[in-house]
């Protein structure tokens, strides 16, 4: 088991060092210092504002959230819930106000070679920055690396890594 698992991790090594010739940018190009939240809410989060019907319908996800205080851009939760196999849905949640934010996106699996995110969905974000990196196809169409600054309450994506070079 154990070398299956060494070798596993030398094959995604080398697959995600495979598409960064000289010159070119690494796949992680943006970088979440470069993104500073303006400030660190560290009051008691409020209930979340559930007042639309998808956000209703994931309730659960959504105050599980912001019961656990802001994890993004400084006064925010990142709440996620499944949508089927190889899929994740989320909703962004200020933990100050409770206004709960639907992005115009859900991450689903892609699965074309020599994309970033090759077979898996993910989202990365951290308290103290604006950016968020979203791996997978939004919405089932496309796929790669995706890189979003939280703005004036609304995703602005920054840069989009959908083909590595070869």
């Amino acid at each position: 088991m154990r070398l299956f698992i060494f070798v596993m991790t030398i094959l995604v090594c080398g697959y995600a060092l495979s598409g960064v010739a000289e010159g070119d940018e690494p796949l992680m190009a943006l970088r979440f210092e470069d993104y500073p939240a303006k400030h660190i809410f560290q009051g008691k989060p409020v209930q979340p504002l559930l007042d639309e019907p998808r956000t209703k319908r994931f309730k659960t996800a959504i105050r599980a959230a912001a019961a656990r205080g802001a994890d993004f851009a400084g006064e925010f939760a990142i709440a996620t819930h499944g949508c089927g196999t190889c899929c994740k849905g989320f909703f962004i949640v200020n933990a100050r106000t409770g206004k709960v934010y639907v992005p115009p996106f859900y991450l689903a699996c892609h699965y074309k070679e020599g994309v970033p995110a090759y077979g898996f969905v993910d989202l990365e974000y951290q308290l103290d920055s604006e950016l968020l990196i979203a791996r997978g196809a939004r919405n089932e169409k496309g796929g790669g690396e995706y890189y979003y600054r939280w703005q004036d309450g609304e995703l602005k994506l920054l840069k989009a890594l959908e083909e590595v070079s070869q």
